[in-house]
């Protein structure tokens, strides 16, 4: 038995404005737990989940990242891991 979870949700939006939600920090704090992505979003490189005074909540690395695509980043729990992708991908 696995604990994977798959959410799926549909927005009726564009995808840039879509994978804006998913990283600009002014967008990602209003949902995410009140924290924002500090980061580059290059693979490998740190990210940190910061608070309104600068704490960090969630910190890890990058896993994946394919603008307009997917990432995939640390979670809450420790030990956990957020994938977030858009189907279809554009340019594919």
């Amino acid at each position: 038995m696995t604990d994977d979870r798959i959410y799926e949700v549909e927005v009726a939006a564009p995808p840039q404005k879509v994978w804006e939600a998913l990283t600009e920090p002014h967008t990602v704090r209003r949902y995410y737990y009140g924290t924002s992505p500090r980061t580059t979003w290059e693979v490998g490189s740190p990210v940190e989940f910061v608070d309104d005074d600068g704490d960090v909540q969630i910190e890890g690395v990058v896993l994946a990242f394919e603008p307009l695509c997917a990432s995939r980043t640390p979670s809450s729990p420790p030990g956990t891991a957020a994938t977030m992708t858009r189907a279809p991908c554009i340019g594919r």
